[in-house]
């Protein structure tokens, strides 16, 4: 009887350790472009970057070098070093190589505006698109490469080769559905602890959460995708604020409705503050670990 009194302090005494802050939202990910080439050769070499409308993002510059333990790419790098853009666009030392069909991914500080930069080793060939921006926290593009049996030159190319941005919704429905699974079991297991929900209360429950979760997860959703994780850590807590107000208004009203004559009321206010606050907490690293993973795959 005790420890169920002390519950909602340990509680809260947990969160408060654990709770997130916007001081951490530079660990968590950074905006990435993701290229995926297509119809290469089997085992086809071809280097690939971006070059930069700004001379310098993040600790990418014009004057990067290229570090020892990268000595495959070198070929490549001297190559683009080289390369003088009619745009003035610049070459800032990320840069892959791929064997056959693959996918280049700059996910630290990619530029907002580039073109892309293809270099074939074996024709000595370098291909530069048309400018392109980020258009999403996550932007992918899906680059169909054409053999043009072109050799030993710069060449700048439009319709001969095919880019398409791809909106990688998958992604985004996974972790809508992680993060509203999650809540409902957690705001159920809170239940349990602080009073043993009837079938009713049960119902209650993910009736409201279905209501609630459904609107604010499809609202970070959103702003994950086209803002990032920065503004997805900004505005959790309003959002939680008002998913409170709203299941806290309908549980004092109808939580503790149809109740056994021997069953204790419960506080509906103080089970909505509780079960919000874990499940903020936990759905925040949720999102924060799965847009990592995401960004590895």
């Amino acid at each position: 009887m005790k420890t169920r009194k002390n519950l909602p302090v340990l509680i809260l005494l947990i969160l408060l350790v654990l709770m997130p802050s916007t001081a951490m939202a530079d660990m968590g990910p950074k905006p990435s472009v993701n290229i995926e080439v297509n119809n290469l050769k089997e085992n086809q070499e071809v280097y690939i970057t971006l070059l930069s409308k700004e001379e310098s993002t993040g600790p990418f510059s014009k004057d990067t070098e290229l570090q020892s333990h990268e000595d495959y790419l070198e070929e490549g790098f001297n190559k683009f070093k080289s390369i003088k853009d009619k745009d003035e666009y610049y070459f800032l030392g990320n840069l892959d190589l791929l064997k056959g069909n693959g996918t280049y991914s700059w996910s630290y500080y990619p530029p907002q505006d580039f073109k892309i930069a293809l270099y074939f080793p074996e024709q000595n060939l370098a291909l530069i698109s048309k400018p392109y921006s980020r258009y999403a926290f996550n932007s992918n593009f899906k680059l169909n490469y054409n053999d043009m049996d072109l050799k030993d030159e710069v060449y700048y190319f439009d319709n001969e080769i095919s880019i398409k941005k791809v909106r990688d919704i998958n992604k985004e429905i996974k972790s809508f559905i992680l993060r509203l699974v999650l809540t409902i079991i957690i705001e159920y297991l809170v239940a349990l602890a602080m009073f043993k929900p009837t079938k009713y209360q049960t119902k209650l429950i993910i009736k409201t959460n279905i209501l609630t979760q459904v609107l604010l997860n499809l609202a970070i959703s959103l702003i994950l995708y086209f803002y990032g994780f920065l503004a997805f850590a900004i505005i959790l807590i309003p959002c939680e604020i008002a998913v409170f107000i709203i299941e806290g208004v309908i549980y004092k009203k109808r939580l503790n409705q149809n109740l056994p004559e021997n069953k204790k009321p419960a506080m509906p206010m103080l089970y909505a503050f509780i079960a919000n606050l874990i499940s903020a907490g936990a759905g925040y690293y949720l999102v924060r670990y799965f847009e990592f993973f995401n960004n590895m795959l």
